[in-house]
């Protein structure tokens, strides 16, 4: 809005569609990170202390020694290690000491290739939508640039000063540079 207000848009209609086109873009923004899943791997620690009702109930046998050992298999609930670095795929567990071998080998086929590519349209899918009010906003704006150019030629002999579009443009630059992160990764 500040750029639409710098460029010398007024009417309140479409100040106010540049904001909703913006915030529309930051919400499938939000849902791209929202539905993006990271690698799992497994918990090898045996901690001291119970997580989940599982390991609880395995901590009041007075013999259970390894209560504290995260049964994947029979425990819905149990904690996974998230990967800081994959996204490409959620399930099966991976080894947390190698993580290109899932946990469950007689899975690892085509449920993993599965998994990855249904991921990665989850995410993709409100990406690529949140680019559709971006673009418009953008173009308002260049547009908008581009008609006050012509407008202060037409009236006068000055010229808007070069870096004000230096200024536009690096700051498109900046603002659209999280998408092209986005799409590759």
């Amino acid at each position: 809005m500040a750029l639409g207000i710098t460029l010398g848009i007024r009417e309140q209609y479409a100040l106010s569609g540049l904001f909703m086109l913006t915030w529309c873009c930051m919400a499938f923004g939000f849902l791209v990170e929202y539905v993006s899943t990271p690698k799992a791997v497994v918990d090898t620690v045996n901690h001291k202390y119970p997580v989940g009702p599982l390991q609880l109930r395995r901590f009041a046998d007075p013999l259970n020694n390894d209560y504290g050992k995260t049964d994947y298999y029979n425990d819905p609930t149990a904690l996974k290690l998230i990967s800081q670095t994959d996204w490409d795929a959620d399930r099966p567990l991976y080894d947390v000491l190698n993580d290109d071998v899932p946990i469950a080998p007689q899975r690892a086929g085509w449920f993993v290739r599965a998994q990855r590519t249904r991921n990665y349209i989850r995410r993709m899918v409100p990406h690529i939508f949140g680019w559709f009010p971006m673009t418009s906003v953008w173009f308002w704006l260049f547009t908008q640039l581009e008609n006050a150019k012509r407008d202060v030629a037409e009236v006068s002999d000055r010229e808007i000063p070069v870096w004000v579009n230096a200024v536009i443009v690096g700051t498109f630059m900046i603002f659209m540079s999280f998408a092209f992160v986005r799409d590759r990764f």
